[in-house]
């Protein structure tokens, strides 16, 4: 929970650090279609449940919490990637994949 919460990293002093296995930027797999798949996926699980005016609201708030974590996580990516990862912004979209779709449909046509 401390890690979720933002407080294993400040206590640690690597609040400021992106975390990456080889200090390279990947942009692999299913990073070539989504820049934040995990957010993207807790995302959908939060909605994929019945639904009433309380779950609703709860979705929204955790909707929400998940979309600035990923701001803030985009800000970290940039300061320790720099123009890499901004070039990696203008080809992949965020969480929902409108870019990758709209090449597939470009190259269909």
């Amino acid at each position: 929970m401390d890690q979720l919460l933002g407080i294993k990293q400040i206590k640690e002093g690597t609040s400021n650090k992106a975390i990456s296995d080889t200090g390279e930027l990947d942009t692999s797999g299913v990073l070539k279609i989504t820049r934040h798949p995990w957010y993207l996926a807790a995302i959908l699980l939060v909605w994929a449940r019945p639904m009433d005016v309380s779950v609703i609201i709860v979705n929204i708030i955790l909707t929400s919490y998940l979309i600035v974590g990923t701001y803030f996580e985009e800000k970290k990516l940039v300061r320790e990637f720099g123009e890499k990862y901004t070039e990696y912004q203008n080809r992949v979209s965020m969480l929902i994949p409108y870019k990758w779709l709209k090449s597939a449909i470009v190259r269909r046509s």
